[in-house]
């Protein structure tokens, strides 16, 4: 960091009292919510940078915010992945707060799982239409309405994974596979009418052609119901998977909602102090 900008500290310094000063002159209070920083920067450097920033920070009275919660794991600036909770960032956490993060929610790996954003980061295969369906869900709650028009050449399927040309992607994936730890894949799921059957399905992104597991079908019928699998990942870590629902019946109307994909990992009892301070933010 220093070879590359030798005088990255005073320029830092400069913007922070530019800052300051229309705080003073506008009577506004500062807050500071892009680092510049992404997550396949060299740790040792950021964690450097995010002292340094914190300190100063402290002297002028700014407040911050770092991006903490799941976008999905292809984004470059969150700290936390829905698969690997903390263990690429624990350190810069520290460096942000003073405290090492041991608490690690039980978070999914589905993006838009339950539709709020439409259909973002869903894709269908030709023979499919997919569109959202308004209190089809969990509650009362917008679904996802999937219409199988034919089930030949290909097999008809729906699917999520990071999108191959998106520019924020970093070196990994959406979705990721650890060897030999066991996931819960969760999902509720009903037929327009009569019944139908669906399968799940993991492979590699992008173009799914090498596949890890594919569930037994499931019969679907006319009532909104909880389906649930466990696979466990056997094989070499996977950085970048695609999550496939695969349909049989041509002519047939599936409801879709509450998608997950959950790793087991230990559950460690968060510290009385907490993990943040009343500087920490995320989104």
């Amino acid at each position: 960091m220093n070879d590359e900008n030798p005088n990255w500290k005073e320029e830092v310094v400069w913007h922070l009292d530019e800052a300051i000063e229309w705080a003073k002159k506008h009577n506004k209070k500062v807050l500071l919510s892009e680092w510049g920083t992404r997550m396949y920067n060299n740790k040792a450097d950021m964690k450097i940078y995010f002292q340094y920033m914190v300190e100063e920070m402290a002297k002028r009275e700014i407040d911050w915010m770092y991006y903490c919660g799941v976008f999905n794991n292809a984004w470059p600036f969150a700290l936390y992945s829905s698969e690997k909770g903390w263990d690429e960032s624990a350190e810069l956490v520290e460096a942000l707060t003073g405290i090492y993060p041991t608490m690690v929610p039980p978070t999914s790996q589905i993006n838009n799982s339950e539709f709020d954003m439409d259909i973002d980061h869903w894709y269908a295969t030709e023979q499919v239409t997919i569109g959202t369906a308004d209190g089809a869900g969990v509650n009362g709650s917008r679904a996802m309405r999937c219409m199988v028009a034919f089930v030949k050449p290909d097999v008809p399927s729906v699917w999520q994974q990071s999108p191959p040309n998106w520019k924020w992607r970093q070196k990994g994936g959406m979705l990721q596979l650890r060897q030999g730890n066991t996931y819960t894949i969760s999902f509720y799921a009903k037929a327009g009418v009569n019944q139908t059957t669906l399968r799940v399905q993991l492979g590699s992104a992008p173009d799914n052609d090498d596949i890890f597991w594919t569930s037994q079908g499931v019969d679907i019928n006319t009532t909104l119901t909880k389906y649930e699998f466990t696979y466990t990942h056997t094989e070499a870590t996977a950085e970048d998977v695609r999550f496939s629902f695969l349909f049989t019946e041509r002519h047939s109307e599936i409801i879709l909602d509450d998608v997950k994909v959950r790793g087991a990992r230990p559950i460690v009892e968060q510290p009385e102090s907490g993990l943040g301070n009343s500087n920490t933010g995320g989104n």
